[in-house]
């Protein structure tokens, strides 16, 4: 089963199969629940002062996840939130991870996190409506 998006600027018909989008829920609810998990935990339970740069990546993680709530219930509405999380982890990975590697100084938990955040880059590569995306966030409008 498809879902038909029309763009009333340009009568056009974009198909999204309701899978799709089902698929991007899931990547919504699981960012919302295990970063926001972390996140929030973070912030609540922390004993120690929080280094000024580590309580602001925190403190914007558990923002990022607690809007990733939004997109369970309006999926194609919060695709900028699913490219934004497919933008800082592919510049991770190449920016930091790379370098790292190619150094040989990587350690368990940057090996960890190069794991988890290359199985995002590609799920979120592979489920993103990229006709979608095309015609309603970059195709300019007349």
């Amino acid at each position: 089963m498809e879902i038909d998006v029309i763009n009333t600027h340009h009568q056009n018909t974009v198909r999204i199969s309701k899978y799709r989008i089902y698929l991007l829920q899931f990547i919504y609810l699981a960012t919302f629940i295990s970063l926001g998990r972390f996140a929030w935990l973070e912030i609540f339970t922390h004993t120690q002062r929080l280094e000024n740069f580590y309580g602001v990546t925190i403190s914007l993680w558990a923002g990022y996840a607690t809007l990733m709530a939004f997109g369970v219930y309006r999926p194609l509405k919060m695709i900028p939130m699913l490219i934004l999380q497919l933008i800082y982890k592919s510049t991770w990975l190449l920016g930091v991870a790379l370098p790292m590697w190619s150094a040989g100084t990587l350690d368990p938990t940057t090996s960890y996190w190069i794991k988890s955040w290359s199985f995002a880059v590609l799920i979120n590569a592979l489920v993103l409506p990229w006709p979608y995306i095309y015609q309603h966030f970059i195709k300019r409008r007349k």
